[in-house]
């Protein structure tokens, strides 16, 4: 088609036609303060309806918790314990619900009940000022435990009844528990504990101390059910401990340090049974004591090694460990009654030829130490029975790995 001028002043004429007989509200544009004011109302709108929305969840959840307590108090009493406190509250509003239970209380059923006859298992009853407990309104599986204050806990078995009354200047737990109900990592730290049983006034007191221990996650590393694999690590430090003195202990009460770092070798459920046991024994579990050094009156110890268990879920160990001052604990033991005055004198003519003098005159011994068949071993010299744990139940017999 040829090109003709006509059409197109003609096209052009009709647009301004219409342009002209456009309203002109249609075009118009809002000034920009107005546009940002707007915007910053709508924003305003949404943040209040969140912080609303929020709000009530907040109360919601707080609310539930109350009930959930209630509900956990009557689930302990199915298994046998009483829970109770005198009164809760929740605060924290809005960045943490913290939870505080005055005068919390747990106990066995018939602690002090009339009847005493059976005293084959073990009764208890532990009671404080005051607990508390913090978590992120968003994440419900980490919390910390605050339980420093008073605590009476009165303990009971067939060897007689024990009260311990005292306090806690510093009492905290931190933990994260794992989607199957049981801590994936686990905190303790305490300070200024001091007790004192009742009937005989003996003294449990601890300057600090402090437990770290982390789980591996199931699943989470290739080969979690191989009996090489790490599923467990524990580390704890405790400093100026002091023991009771119905314990009889022959080398003193005193625990000057404790540190040790253990690791759990093959996969050991979280709940510790005997059949749980057995079957981790029989996969090859072990613990490895990665550190064990000690300071117990005139005994210094720094040892590493390896605990296992025996058919009889007995324990098994082989370390190696140097020591300091053995000679005077030897003699401990032996005025004791826990070695006789043949194998004290033994001993000594072993571990003197065995051991060295260190730089300042003090005499080390480096020896590999054995538990085996309910005889602790020093090197060649047996030193002491130790008695067999009693389980309560049959354990089951070994199973070979092949029957898995």
């Amino acid at each position: 088609m040829a090109y003709n001028p006509k059409n197109l002043d003609l096209e052009k004429a009709i647009r301004e036609r219409s342009k002209a007989a456009r309203h002109a509200s249609l075009d118009y544009k809002p000034p920009k303060h107005f546009r940002v004011f707007r915007n910053l109302l709508i924003a305003a709108i949404v943040i209040a309806m969140t912080a609303v929305l929020y709000t009530i969840y907040w109360f919601v959840v707080a609310t539930n918790m109350k009930e959930a307590m209630s509900d956990w108090i009557a689930d302990r009493a199915r298994q046998g314990v009483v829970a109770s406190y005198q009164k809760i509250d929740v605060s924290g509003f809005p960045f943490k619900f913290k939870v505080v239970l005055t005068e919390p209380k747990l106990q066995t059923k018939d602690l002090f009940g009339a009847s005493h006859q059976d005293l084959g298992g073990e009764k208890w009853l532990w009671q404080g000022g005051q607990a508390s407990a913090e978590m992120k309104p968003w994440n419900f599986r980490q919390f910390t435990v605050d339980l420093s204050g008073a605590h009476d806990v009165t303990f009971e078995d067939k060897g007689g009844r024990y009260r311990f009354v005292g306090e806690a200047q510093k009492f905290f737990m931190a933990t994260k528990i794992y989607a199957d109900g049981w801590p994936e990592r686990f905190q303790m730290n305490f300070a200024g504990v001091n007790f004192s049983e009742q009937n005989s006034k003996a003294i449990i007191a601890a300057k600090s101390g402090s437990i770290n221990s982390e789980r591996l996650r199931p699943g989470e590393a290739a080969g979690y059910g191989n009996a090489k694999t790490k599923t467990y690590s524990l580390k704890a430090y405790l400093e100026e401990v002091r023991l009771p003195n119905f314990l009889n202990l022959p080398l003193g009460l005193n625990v000057q340090k404790l540190s040790t770092e253990l690791s759990v070798i093959g996969h050991l459920q979280p709940s510790i049974t005997v059949q749980n046991l057995a079957k981790w024994r029989d996969r090859g579990g072990i613990i490895e004591i990665e550190l064990l050094d000690a300071t117990y009156g005139t005994l210094k110890t720094h040892a590493t090694g390896t605990l296992a268990l025996d058919k009889n879920l007995q324990p098994l160990a082989a370390m190696s460990a140097n020591f300091q001052g053995f000679f005077p604990a030897i003699n401990k033991l032996k005025n004791a009654g826990y070695i006789r005055s043949g194998d004290a004198a033994m001993a000594k003519l072993v571990l003197g030829v065995l051991s060295r003098r260190d730089n300042g005159g003090k005499r080390i011994i480096s020896l590999p130490l054995t538990l085996q068949d309910g005889q602790f071993s020093a090197g060649p010299v047996p030193l002491m029975a130790v008695p067999a744990i009693d389980w309560g139940e049959d354990v089951p017999p070994p199973v070979k790995p092949s029957q898995f």
